[in-house]
């Protein structure tokens, strides 16, 4: 008898052993999915922030403004360096405006790329139009007829000039293409009221 009432006691306990740990193993399952979600959830809404917060902070570039700078760039310091060219700051600003002011527009619509190439092939241009210049006022304290030094300064400064003008009139187009990369394309369309009565211009912009 005594021996019966151990082997239930014994089954009994050995039963509530058996649902605590299936309790405790079930227990463990459904909270390990959890905690495993967790960090994708916020991984994901990070993720989602930073997107939202890349774009927002994007400021929209006007290819009219763009234009202005290089334009402006340019003219101002060429025209006022030529008027002062006898000294040493007129000189420089000459210098820059010629090389470095066609770049602003493309500086300030960050394609800085072809800020640098322009530069770069100016500069090029400008040494070789300089060697040419040169070349010119050798042939001629010589009393030659100077034609190479003329011709390395024809090709000097129509690379200057023409590398100006595409970098001015290409400046809309770079402030355009940052504009379409980001997100922040705006068009202007024509409208019509909703019964015909009125007409004007919609600016739709894109994010």
């Amino acid at each position: 008898m005594c021996a019966r009432l151990l082997d239930r006691s014994i089954r009994r306990r050995l039963l509530i052993c058996i649902f605590l740990l299936a309790g405790l193993l079930a227990l463990d399952v459904g909270v390990r999915p959890a905690s495993a979600q967790r960090p994708d959830s916020s991984a994901k809404e990070m993720t989602a922030r930073r997107d939202t917060l890349t774009t927002s902070e994007a400021e929209r570039k006007s290819p009219r403004r763009a234009v202005l700078y290089s334009l402006g760039g340019t003219v101002v310091p060429t025209v006022v360096g030529a008027s002062a060219s006898n000294s040493g700051f007129g000189v420089t600003l000459l210098l820059l405006g010629v090389g470095f002011g066609p770049s602003v527009g493309h500086l300030y619509a960050e394609n800085t790329d072809q800020a640098l190439v322009g530069m770069g092939i100016r500069v090029g241009g400008g040494a070789l139009g300089a060697l040419g210049a040169a070349a010119a006022l050798d042939s001629i304290l010589d009393e030659d007829s100077g034609g190479e030094g003329g011709a390395l300064l024809l090709v000097g400064g129509l690379t200057v000039l023409l590398s100006g003008a595409y970098d001015i009139f290409t400046a809309g187009d770079a402030a355009h293409e940052y504009n379409v990369a980001h997100g922040l394309n705006a068009q202007v369309a024509p409208t019509v009221g909703p019964r015909g009565e009125q007409a004007g211009l919609t600016l739709r912009v894109s994010f």
